[in-house]
């Protein structure tokens, strides 16, 4: 009777061993390590391509991608006179390609003659999400406000609607809203008006260094007709100092409730300049 011999069955997805007559495996062809090989790359080539792929804040996360500015004013005098102004504010807003979201923080304090003027914060928090490369956004905002001279003491309101952009270039932004919420005051006036909303954001590119904005809500009383309030922004930005990123800002702000009593008057307008600090 002849031996066995051995034989190689080559194979990619197995390894083959015949036994011969002495006892021992069969060889293993070269030709079956490179499937191998190449699973073993497979890691490397998929951190390669993730590397590859570009990075935006949403990849990153909600809390990465902001961009913002801290700005603060003072003016004062001592004398014949003794007044004290402070404004200070901290805005933030982030972009992707579905949403975009600005947020701020005011804060303006006033003394005149050692007696306090004027104390009142704001916290705003707008979301616009966009809805495609179509000129519609839907829009959620919020904000919270404490005035010491108001016949209220805060005030907490929130409004929903839908948003259009009428102009959107590079240069210019032009967008109205329109939606209804409500307002809810306490400590003084307790009280919820409901309201709609109709509003609008502008920003024009001057220059490199230069640029100009204004932005104005309507609220409508919806409960009581011929009622409303009204918010008006506007302003004028030069950027001083490129390589520190610090801008001059100078504006008005002026804030109508025709339905304050009082003392209280109907109308409170702001002045200010201030220097801003980008990061």
């Amino acid at each position: 009777m002849h031996p066995l011999r051995t034989v190689a069955v080559p194979m990619a997805t197995a390894l083959l061993s015949v036994s011969a007559a002495a006892g021992e495996p069969v060889p293993v062809p070269h030709a079956i390590a490179l499937p191998a090989t190449l699973a073993a790359s497979l890691p490397a080539l998929r951190q390669s391509d993730a590397d590859a792929a570009p990075e935006t804040p949403a990849s990153r996360g909600w809390l990465s991608g902001w961009t913002g500015s801290i700005d603060l004013g003072v003016n004062g005098s001592d004398g014949n006179s003794d007044t004290l102004s402070i404004r200070a504010g901290l805005g933030a807003a982030r972009e992707t390609e579905s949403i975009l979201t600005k947020g701020s923080l005011t804060y303006a304090y006033a003394e005149d003659g050692g007696v306090r003027s004027k104390n009142r914060f704001e916290a705003k928090l707008v979301n616009d999400w966009k809805l495609g490369d179509s000129p519609w956004s839907i829009f959620a905002q919020g904000a919270y406000e404490y005035d010491e001279f108001q016949a209220w003491d805060h005030r907490l309101s929130g409004f929903a609607g839908v948003g259009y952009a009428f102009i959107r270039d590079d240069r210019t932004l032009l967008r109205g809203r329109l939606g209804a919420g409500g307002a809810y005051t306490w400590n003084g006036t307790d009280d919820f008006v409901p309201e709609g909303l109709l509003g609008f954001d502008f920003t024009h590119k001057l220059t490199d260094r230069q640029s100009i904005y204004a932005n104005g809500d309507f609220y409508p009383n919806l409960e009581d007709g011929g009622e409303f309030r009204f918010v008006f922004r506007a302003g004028w930005e030069v950027l001083v100092d490129p390589s520190a990123n610090l801008t001059l800002k100078v504006g008005i702000e002026d804030r109508y409730d025709s339905l304050a009593a009082a003392p209280t008057k109907k109308n409170d307008i702001d002045y200010f300049a201030l220097l801003s600090l980008a990061f």
